[in-house]
Formats: C-alpha cells, sequence, structure tokens
C-alpha cells in the first residue's frame, strides 16, 4: 500500500498539482495521511518514507502547494517515528534523491534538520532557530565534524534569512556553507547554496558579485545530466536576474537562449527545463519594457501543456499592461477553463488578479469573488494582495464606499508580513502603485476628487517612468516584479480614463 500512494503522489500530484488542481490534490494527501495513521502502523519505514514524500509536495513552491504548517505536521511524525527505523530502512530522502548516498549527510541528521526548519517556516521562528543551532553545535562535536550536515543547517538559514528580507545575514551563513562543503560535494549542494548566495548578494545592492557567484556555479551544458537540469536552469535564472539588475538585458537574453540551444541538442534534458528556459528569456524582455517580443515568448509558455498559472498570470499582466486586449481576453478564457475548478491560495489569487485586471461582466467577476473566498485554505502569499484584490472586485461590483476603504488601509499593508517559504514573490514591488491606483477608481467615481488625486499622484511616484531604449529600467523580475508593473501599467491608464471623463486634469508622467 505504501509503494502504491508514493507511486501515486510522485507521478500524478506534481503535474497535477502544475495545472492548479489544488483542492484534490489536497483531499488526496488528507486520505494518504489518514491511511500512514492506520494501515501503517506497524510498518514505520514505510510510513515515514511516504511522509517525506508528502513533506516535500507541502514544502516545495514549483507545484503551487505550499503549507509549512502541514509539511511540519508530517516532519513532526517522521521525528516521531526516527528512533523506531533502523538505519538501513531510512532509504532515499525526496529532497536529496538526486545526491549519491556517499555525498549525504546521515539520514537521520538530514530528517532532524528538516523538521527544524519546518518548525521555523511554520512560524515557530525562535524555536526553529535554536533546534538549528543546538544541531550544528552537535555536528561540530563529532570526528571528525559532521561538516555536510552544518552546510545543510546553514543553507536553510540563509534561505530563511534572504526571505525575511535579512540579506546580509543570509550572505554570512551561506559563505560559510560554501566553506564548509567538502571538495567532492555533489553538485546539488553547490547549485543550492550559490542560487541563495547570489540572490542574497543581489538583494543588498551588490549584483556584480551575485553575478560571479552563479557563473561559478554553472556546468557545462555537457555535463549536465537530466536529474541536474532543473538546477542548472535555477542558477541560470539567478544568473540572468543578475545581468538585468545591471540593465545588461541583451547579455541576458543571449545567454539563455545559447543555454537553451545547447541543452536541447544534448537530447536528454527534461522539456520542463526547456520549457523553464524560454520563460526566462521572456522574462528577461519583459523586464527589459520589451513587450512586443517577450508577450509572444510567454504565451507560448502559458499555453504550453506544463504551463502553471503563474505564467498564465505573468503573460496576461504583459498583455493588458501594453495594451494587447485580445490577447489579454484569450488569457482570461484560458485561466477560467484549465485552472480555475482546483485552485486554492496563491493560485486562486493570481486567476482571480487576471480576471479582475479589466472590466468583465457579472459572471467573470462572480467567478472572481468565488476564488477570493477560497483564500482560507492556505496562507502562501502576503496579506496586502488579498486586501487589495478584494477591494478591486469590489470595485468591479459597483460597491463604491466599500473598495474605497483601500486607501485609508494603505499604512497598514505597507508593513511587512510574515516571511514564508514561496518563490521571492516581490511584494514590496510596486505596491504604492497599486494601493493608489485602485484607490483612485472609486474615490474618483465618488467624487471624492481630492483624495483620487493624491492616490493617483502616489500610484505615479511608485510606478515610475516606463522603460525605453534611450533610458532602460529593470522592473523587476524575481517572483514577477515586472507582471506588477505592467498590471499597474493597466489601472493608471483606466485611472487616467476616468479621470478624463470627470474633467479631472491629469499631471505628466514623472520623469526618471
Amino acid at each position: 500500500m505504501a509503494e502504491f500512494m508514493k507511486h501515486l503522489l510522485a507521478s500524478t500530484a506534481p503535474d497535477l498539482l502544475r495545472q492548479g488542481h489544488q483542492r484534490p490534490i489536497r483531499e488526496l494527501l488528507k486520505a494518504v495521511d489518514e491511511l500512514a495513521s492506520t494501515g501503517l502502523s506497524n510498518a514505520p519505514a514505510a510510513e515515514l518514507q511516504l511522509r517525506d514524500l508528502m513533506a516535500a509536495l507541502y514544502m516545495t513552491d514549483l507545484t503551487g502547494h505550499l503549507d509549512s504548517p502541514a509539511a511540519y505536521q508530517q516532519m513532526k511524525r517522521i521525528t516521531e517515528l526516527l528512533p523506531s527505523v533502523p538505519a538501513e530502512q531510512l532509504g532515499i530522502t525526496v529532497l536529496l534523491a538526486n545526491v549519491p548516498e556517499d555525498k549525504r549527510p546521515a539520514p537521520r541528521d538530514e530528517y532532524r534538520i528538516r523538521a527544524a526548519l519546518a518548525s521555523l517556516w511554520t512560524g515557530e521562528t525562535e524555536r526553529g532557530l535554536a533546534d538549528l543551532q543546538a544541531l550544528k553545535e552537535e555536528f561540530r562535536r563529532r570526528t571528525p565534524p559532521a561538516e555536510r550536515s552544518i552546510a545543510l543547517c546553514l543553507i536553510g538559514e540563509g534561505g530563511f534569512h534572504l526571505h525575511k528580507g535579512d540579506p546580509a545575514t543570509a550572505e554570512t551563513k551561506l559563505n560559510e556553507a560554501l566553506r564548509l562543503m567538502p571538495a567532492d560535494a555533489a553538485p546539488f549542494y553547490l547549485y543550492v547554496t550559490r542560487m541563495t548566495l547570489a540572490g542574497a548578494l543581489a538583494d543588498r545592492g551588490a549584483a556584480a558579485e551575485a553575478e560571479k557567484v552563479a557563473r561559478e556555479g554553472l556546468l557545462p551544458p555537457e555535463s549536465v545530466t537530466p536529474d541536474l537540469a532543473y538546477l542548472q536552469v535555477e542558477l541560470l535564472s539567478t544568473l540572468a536576474d543578475a545581468l538585468c539588475r545591471q540593465k545588461r538585458f541583451a547579455e541576458a537574453e543571449f545567454l539563455l537562449r545559447d543555454q537553451k540551444d545547447e541543452l536541447s541538442a544534448r537530447g536528454d534534458c527534461p522539456p520542463g527545463a526547456l520549457l523553464a528556459i524560454e520563460r526566462q528569456i521572456g522574462e528577461v524582455l519583459a523586464r527589459s519594457g520589451n513587450a512586443t517580443e517577450a508577450l509572444p515568448i510567454l504565451m507560448s509558455v502559458a499555453t504550453n501543456s506544463m504551463g502553471m498559472v503563474y505564467d498564465c498570470a505573468a503573460a496576461a499582466m504583459v498583455a493588458i499592461g501594453s495594451g494587447e486586449m485580445e490577447n489579454y481576453r484569450w488569457l482570461c478564457a484560458i485561466a477560467l477553463t484549465r485552472f480555475t475548478a482546483g485552485a486554492e491560495g496563491i493560485n486562486a489569487l493570481n486567476i482571480a488578479n487576471i480576471l479582475l485586471a479589466a472590466p468583465q461582466d457579472e459572471v467573470v467577476v462572480q467567478v472572481a469573488g468565488e476564488l477570493l473566498d477560497r483564500l482560507g485554505e492556505i496562507k502562501d502569499f502576503p496579506k496586502d494582495k488579498e486586501v487589495s484584490s478584494r477591494e478591486l472586485m469590489q470595485f468591479r461590483k459597483g460597491q463604491l464606499v466599500e473598495a474605497a476603504a483601500l486607501w485609508a488601509k494603505r499604512s497598514e499593508l505597507a508593513a511587512p508580513g510574515t516571511p514564508r517559504p514561496t518563490r521571492r514573490t516581490g511584494s514590496d514591488s510596486f505596491k504604492a502603485a497599486f494601493i493608489g491606483f485602485r484607490s483612485a477608481l472609486p474615490l474618483a467615481r465618488l467624487d471624492r476628487l481630492e483624495e483620487a488625486r493624491l492616490a493617483y499622484a502616489e500610484g505615479m511616484k511608485d510606478l515610475g517612468p516606463a522603460p525605453s531604449a534611450e533610458k532602460p529600467r529593470d522592473l523587476g523580475g524575481v517572483g514577477g516584479g515586472y507582471a506588477r508593473w505592467y498590471l499597474a501599467e493597466a489601472h493608471r491608464r483606466e485611472v487616467e480614463q476616468l479621470f478624463k471623463a470627470k474633467g479631472i486634469a491629469i499631471p505628466e508622467r514623472a520623469l526618471p
């Protein structure tokens, strides 16, 4: 039974989750959890391995199913099972499955580290950090010191501090992890450490250093085996991001196209990895302001059978922000027919944002409202995104007074939220632009003109100038910052049309 459940989850769940079918997979995971608690009560090794897979599914953002509290519960049960499972029955853990056994920490150590990290991400920050510190001290006391295990703790700590908004601390932890890596360390460790370290450097403004760290970690395409392809692609994305932060967009695009050609020529690169590079090419073009070339690429990715809700949302935002309304409507139809049925959390929020980006008929607005009602199951997104979307929905429904309340909440929404193990969503990207433009719409309709002008002015200040060849500008890429800019741009045009209809003077666009 355990083998059947493992096969079902490993082969079916990731693909369904990528397609936005979160609700049925959540029900499947609950059923598997109940079966593991009853049918495997006398088979601790089988139960542990099954729960290991469940924890991994709960803790990855690649499938859009982040649920750190659920992952924590699985890791808590795994920790209880560990003493009753002989070392030889622990098997290969899911997260390090592509790391040779002789180059991994002892399985027991890895499970304990992951349990501490799950505690950290589920909100028990002090306990998680204390557990990791205790583990590092234990590993240092061993003869010889368990340096791989220490490095794994440091990588986890570094990732947490990076998401929390403390890149300096993250950089210190990750540099130490890199130093401790044995000379024969598996590529997995080097990829993950360098990706996170480069992200920390970029976030503190050291894009050139981030570029160097990422470049040094890339393998020659001929050395990239299928099991390393996704890691190579993630590090490529990190390198492209560092180049874009330096406004070297053409160089980033060339790098990605060249790597895609070489990996494709191998013949054994997973199609999903090649699609991810195609996505990155579209993102580089979009974040440079080149929507004309970016949109066909992003739409191709969004309509691919392996495309995700995130891809559909990114393409839709670029389409509406660049005035391509026919393509925007087409992407709305794709979101409605392909992803809506089982979406929850960030996927449901992304689909609702696609549908609410422009005036819609009553039925579509109702669907968006139903999607927003599903957000309570999991909270894998910042609070301000939900509030802003709900206020926009109220505006689309004609509830102007309720929608105008967003303006009064702007200080509260500016506060940072609880760090979550998601893509670095860039939750602060163009936040004031969103609040400003989305507030100006109902305020103007209510003839609260002075407030509407002020909201518009704050939105314009945060949105900034449109990029051009003469004055290039990076619109942001990690977590879709560029997509948020294009959506804010669409809201700006909608506000200005309303202002024009009401005879409200529109100031000239802010200069760089």
